[in-house]
This record gives structure tokens, sequence and C-alpha cells, in this order.
């Protein structure tokens, strides 16, 4: 790491904050689903009926892992912690499966009222899904604080390999 670089000059803090609230597995996981629902989606299904899917899918699937995530956490392997602790730590940790799919389900907002057509609505809402890859990839290499060049090459590979699962799903299903 040299002095001038973004991780350098990154607040040891930040790296923290990113982690625990942005780059998680889950605002990945959100992210992939949502790019796999808009794959799956029927050519004549209106923005409209895949923003309803999407920020439906993505609210019951957070609701599941807070639900899967108190049960867990109020056992015994976490110390018997009181419902209102695993609640809050269930919230938390889960809420990269609402975080991840809010930029494709705001790019669908356009097309839903008709602002846009559902087409061009559409192609936003796949790509901006990519880009929260890209961006959570390059995030994640930033705190590990890699190189700005290297960390841009991560998040386009995290991108790519998105892209190449969202892809597979669409072929298997």
């Amino acid at each position: 790491m040299t002095e001038g670089s973004t991780a350098a000059r990154l607040p040891r803090r930040a790296g923290r904050i990113s982690r625990s609230i942005w780059v998680t597995p889950e605002a990945v996981y959100g992210t992939l689903l949502t790019g796999v629902v808009l794959a799956l989606a029927e050519e004549n299904s209106s923005d409209g009926e895949l923003l309803v899917n999407v920020a439906s899918g993505s609210f019951v699937l957070w609701a599941a892992h807070v639900f899967a995530t108190i049960v867990a956490r109020h056992g015994a392997a976490h110390g018997r912690q009181a419902l209102r602790a695993a609640a809050a730590h269930a919230t938390h940790h889960s809420a990269g499966f609402l975080i991840g799919p809010s930029v494709s389900v705001l790019a669908l907002v356009p097309g839903a009222l008709n602002i846009m057509d559902d087409t061009l609505s559409y192609v936003l809402a796949v790509v901006a899904g990519l880009a929260v890859l890209v961006v959570l990839g390059t995030a994640a290499a930033i705190e590990r604080r890699v190189r700005w060049y290297l960390s841009i090459l991560a998040g386009l590979a995290t991108g790519a390999v998105g892209l190449a699962i969202i892809i597979l799903e669409a072929v298997f299903h």
C-alpha cells in the first residue's frame, strides 16, 4: 500500500462501516437473485409486474433470513441471546437482501409509471444490478487495502462472475 493510494486515505473505521452495512454476502446474494428474477421474466411482463415481483421477492427473502437468524441467534449456541437482541441483530445482518436489489428496483419505477419505455427501464434495472455487484467487489477490495486499479479489476471480476451466475441460473431454470 502506497501513501497516495485510495486505501491509504481511507479511514480505518470507514472500512468497518462499509463492511457491516453495504459489503455483505446478503447484498451480493440479494442482487444476484434480483438479476435472476429479471432474467427469467416473461417477455410480455410489464415493468410494473417486474417491480412487484422483484420488490416482494426481496422482501420475502429478507423476512425469511431475519426469521432464520432470530431462531439461530436466540438459541443456546449464541449464549441464549434475548429475543429483542436477536431480532435487532437479524434485522441489521439481513439488510443486504433489501439494499442490494434496491437500485434495480428503483430503475424499474420509471417504466412502471410509464415515464420511460419498459424495455429501457428493464435494461437499466439489469445493468444497475451488475453495477451494484461491481461496486460491492470494488469496495471489498478497497477495504482490503488493494491498489486502486486492482480494486477496480476486482469489482469488474465480481460483476462478470455475477453475470455468469445469472446466465447459468437462467439456462438451468
